[in-house]
């Protein structure tokens, strides 16, 4: 992870959070505006280090072997039972070092 930055009393700061990463976030800025309407604190997290994957693993296939999976709005850590089903569905590792 390159760097986090943490935007305090967004109405004021949201053209500066904007601008931060408008380049980076692969939004357009009417879906961006809409998203943080009534927020008061905006965080960018800035990665560097990025995998992609050469598979995907479709929705419906690790809702059907993960219990109750739901897709995060952001981002958060697997568990160890769940990059094994992971990987065992895009047929890739996922850890790499």
């Amino acid at each position: 992870m390159e760097n986090i930055e943490i935007f305090e009393n967004l109405p004021k700061q949201k053209n500066n959070f904007w601008d931060k990463i408008k380049n980076k976030a692969h939004i357009k800025e009417k879906d961006f505006n809409d998203y943080y309407k009534r927020a008061s604190i905006g965080v960018a997290i800035f990665i560097t280090k990025v995998h992609k994957f050469d598979n995907t693993a479709k929705l419906i296939k690790l809702k059907q072997k993960i219990k109750n999976f739901t897709p995060p709005q952001s981002y958060r850590y697997l568990k160890p039972k769940e990059i094994e089903i992971l990987e065992s569905i895009v047929k890739e590792k996922i850890l790499v070092t």
